[in-house]
């Protein structure tokens, strides 16, 4: 997929979570290595387990289709706000959807993410 129709629909994701008044401090889209797909990851303020989190996703993703913005619910996954991901990504400080941030080969506190896209973070 093209860097920056990730990042139109990264916005559209950020402003939709926003909407449905989901708490969450970062946003990124990552690319898989094994299966060469981007997937999005999605660090929620307080993480209520698996279920609580597809469940708001669900409804993001349902309301961004009604706006032509197709997303599978496959492609979205949940990063606990107390993972090394999560901790690895305070370095960034605040980023926003219109400034994005481009992570090559970069090690978030041991986890390697080959190419990826900060799209929102905030600390």
């Amino acid at each position: 997929m093209d860097q920056s129709l990730l990042v139109i629909v990264g916005r559209e994701v950020v402003a939709e979570l926003q909407r449905e008044m989901f708490s969450f401090f970062a946003v990124l889209w990552v690319r898989d290595e094994y299966e060469q797909r981007w997937r999005l990851w999605v660090v929620p303020r307080t993480y209520k387990g698996t279920r609580e989190f597809y469940k708001v996703m669900s409804q993001v993703l349902a309301n961004l289709r009604k706006r032509s913005v197709d997303l599978d619910i496959s492609d979205v996954r949940p990063i606990e706000p107390n993972s090394t991901v999560a901790i690895g990504l305070r370095r960034y400080g605040r980023v926003r959807p219109d400034f994005p941030v481009r992570l090559y080969s970069e090690n978030l506190e041991g986890y390697y993410v080959g190419e990826g896209l900060l799209l929102y973070h905030d600390n």
